[in-house]
Formats: structure tokens, C-alpha cells, sequence
């Protein structure tokens, strides 16, 4: 194993490490417009823009509000996104870069970005040159001041993570994404290794338990949709509610339901920042969250669902037909990007 990556695994059990020991957050000072209040993210912000030299922190650095914060992308042909990819880090600066990522993920939400970008090494292993887990982004939005609007994003091929602050305030943490192809690796030295586990089985196990009514209700199309639908400047574009709603469902499938929203929306995040997402993905008519699904749900054949609700919109597409490419998103419908707080 390469040098570089043992060092990459040691700040990420670093920063997973200080996740699990530092203070919880101040409370909320408006539940109406923030998640959880964070004074350590504007301490690390800082020292990872100060561990920067100047051509580095110029190349981290963007408009909050320009092109470039409202076109998050994930995928497309363009494998290393806006910012200062790790790549071109010391290793004291990833140590700051991983710091910030780790004062709103969890220990698990950090394990489970690292297994995302280890899937880009394992398409390199087959033979694909451009890809590597180094290529992945930070970039600042803003200047973080305390009582300034800013924000974070973390970005590579098949993850993205924003996190949007008016001063030590959290404000939004959506778009998110994690996906990953494969999912599954089979062969090599990540061998055994699957990305992403409850995405996939959650969302099978409940349209497999439906039946009658709920289940031709569920049933958008017979053909899987090949990806998802609201990628950036298009994330309002799915309002109409399709699918079976919650108020259909057994109290076992409600289950099923809500444990796949919070694998999206809560489970990466840490403390009291989850904690106030799930209390918020509750928020509304419960019983009105839909359920829809497209395509298959026979192992290793391509299908899409996806999840609305009152302040949420998740889905998932298969992009091959061996539904080994999955394309993912979180959306909080009214908090994305900031927007319920900050102008244009």
C-alpha cells in the first residue's frame, strides 16, 4: 500500500478521532433558520486557509453567490472539481482540510466519504489513469467571518458535501451526495468492500414488503430511470409527489422509510447538527412523504426511487445495467445552499 494512503488513513482516524471527543455544539440560537451553531467550524476554516500559501488559498477561494457555488457537480467528464484538490496538499494541510470536513461529519459519514473516494484507486487499479482518491476538492466559499455568510464544500467525482454558515451557524448542509461505481468491488486489493449498503437494501426491502394497492401506487415506471433527475440548478424540478405516501404504509414499512431518509440526511453528520436534521426531516405532514420506484428489484438489475417530503427530495438512478453505478441526492427543499436565509 502506498505510502501516501497510509498517511490519508491516519487523518482521517484523526479527524474521526476529534469528531468523537470534542464539546457538543451551542444550541440553536434560530431553530427557524439554523441547524446547529458550530464555533469550531470557523476555527478550522481558518486554519485551513492559513495552513494555504498564497496561490493555494487564491485557488480555494470563491464568491458565495457566484457560478461556481451554485454549480455543484459530482459527476460529468471533469474528475477534479473547483477548489484545491488533495493532490496538491502537504500532508499538513490535508491534516486542516480534513479538520474542517470533520466539524459536521460524523466518524461514519467520514469512513464512509473515504470508501467513495477509494472506489476512484479502484478504477484506476483497472486501468484508468485519470482517476485517484487525491483528486478530491475543498473549496471556501465567502469570508468566514462571525457574523458573515460562508460556506464549505468538499468535492470529487461521486461525492459532494456543502455546508453553508452565517457566521458559526449552520444554515444548510444540502447538496449531498454520496455514490459510487462500483458499488461492490469484487476483485483487487479493496476486494469485499461496499461503498454504500443501506442505500440500496433499505429502499429494495420496502418496495419487496409492498403489496396490492401500495405497491402499483409505488410503481412510477417499469424502466429505471437512468439517473437522477435534480442534479444542480435543477434541484426543484421534481415538486409533484409521486408514488405511494407514508399514510399507505405499514408501521414496519414506515420504519423501513424513515431509516432510509435519515441514511441520507443524518446519519453522516455529527451530533447535535443530526439531531436537529432529524427533528427537521420530521417536520410537516408525515404521512404525506412519498415513496416512488422505477425499474427492477432483482439483484444486480437497474432502478431508481426516490423520496419526497415536506422539506426533502432524495433519489437514487442506476447508471449501468448491472446497477453497480449508482447516482445519489439529498436535497432540503427549502434550506439548499442557504437560500431561506441568504439573498439571490
Amino acid at each position: 500500500m502506498a505510502s501516501w494512503d497510509l498517511t490519508r488513513r491516519s487523518v482521517l482516524a484523526g479527524a474521526a478521532a476529534s469528531v468523537l471527543v470534542r464539546p457538543a455544539f451551542a444550541a440553536s440560537a434560530d431553530p427557524e433558520a439554523t441547524i446547529a451553531v458550530v464555533p469550531e467550524a470557523r476555527t478550522r476554516v481558518s486554519a485551513f486557509l492559513s495552513a494555504l500559501d498564497e496561490d493555494l488559498r487564491a485557488k480555494a477561494q470563491f464568491e458565495l453567490g457566484s457560478p461556481t457555488w451554485r454549480t455543484w457537480n459530482y459527476f460529468g467528464l471533469n474528475l477534479i472539481k473547483p477548489g484545491v484538490p488533495l493532490r496538491e496538499m502537504t500532508e499538513t494541510q490535508k491534516e486542516a482540510a480534513y479538520g474542517l470536513l470533520g466539524s459536521v461529519f460524523s466518524a461514519h459519514g467520514l469512513e464512509k466519504a473515504d470508501r467513495v473516494m477509494h472506489l476512484q484507486d479502484v478504477l484506476a487499479a483497472r486501468g484508468d489513469s485519470r482517476r485517484s482518491s487525491e483528486n478530491f476538492s475543498f473549496a471556501v466559499f465567502g469570508e468566514p467571518g462571525a457574523e458573515s455568510p460562508w460556506a464549505f464544500r468538499f468535492e470529487g467525482h461521486h461525492l459532494t458535501a456543502t455546508a453553508t454558515f452565517m457566521g458559526d451557524a449552520l444554515i444548510a448542509v444540502t447538496p449531498s451526495s454520496f455514490s459510487c461505481n462500483p458499488n461492490a468491488v469484487e476483485t483487487g486489493e479493496r476486494r469485499g468492500m461496499v461503498a454504500l449498503t443501506d442505500e440500496e437494501t433499505l429502499a429494495r426491502t420496502l418496495f419487496a414488503d409492498l403489496e396490492g394497492a401500495s405497491a402499483r401506487h409505488a410503481l412510477i415506471s417499469d424502466r429505471a430511470y437512468r439517473n437522477i433527475r435534480t442534479a444542480a440548478g435543477r434541484e426543484d424540478s421534481l415538486t409533484a409527489l409521486e408514488g405511494v405516501p407514508a399514510a399507505d404504509l405499514t408501521a414496519g414499512q414506515t420504519d423501513l422509510l424513515w431509516a432510509l431518509v435519515e441514511t441520507y440526511a443524518v446519519d453522516h453528520l455529527g451530533y447535535s447538527i443530526a439531531d436537529n436534521q432529524r427533528t427537521r426531516i420530521r417536520t410537516g405532514d408525515r404521512n404525506a412523504v412519498h415513496f416512488a420506484w422505477a425499474g427492477s428489484n432483482r439483484e444486480r438489475e437497474p432502478f431508481y426511487y426516490r423520496v419526497s417530503g415536506p422539506t426533502f427530495l432524495i433519489e437514487l438512478g442506476t447508471v449501468d445495467r448491472e446497477a453497480q453505478h449508482l447516482h445519489t441526492i439529498y436535497h432540503d427543499l427549502d434550506r439548499s445552499l442557504g437560500r431561506h436565509v441568504l439573498a439571490g
